[in-house]
């Protein structure tokens, strides 16, 4: 991954226009040169800042997934929202959201449906 991932404060208010995007993304629009990461991608009129760069084989929860967002971002209307996690061997389902609550630990969201780009 290129730049960093979500941190657990990205998505509230003041940092609510973080975004994480696809590798085949960042060549399109960024022509794969490192200063995406910084720089600002506009989505249905908003703008948000390039946060993170996803490996090329990274497919989730489609292969043609584009933009991921941090979940308390304000989803523009027509934008459906998925959840995935995988539990740790050995732990069970209120243990991990223990941990993942106890840390602070803002899961990501995916943007399947963008209608517009800027």
């Amino acid at each position: 991954m290129r730049g960093r991932g979500f941190e657990p404060l990205d998505g509230t208010p003041g940092r609510d226009d973080r975004v994480i995007i696809s590798e085949p993304l960042w060549r399109q629009r960024f022509s794969g040169h490192d200063t995406a990461i910084g720089q600002a991608i506009v989505l249905n009129d908003r703008s948000f800042t390039v946060v993170g760069v996803m490996p090329r084989h990274f497919r989730f929860p489609a292969s043609h997934q584009q933009v991921w967002l941090p979940a308390a971002t304000s989803q523009p209307a027509g934008v459906r929202l998925m959840g995935y996690a995988k539990i740790k061997r050995g732990l069970t389902r209120d243990t991990a959201r223990f941990i993942r609550f106890s840390a602070g630990v803002s899961p990501m969201v995916v943007v399947v449906a963008v209608s517009r780009w800027g």
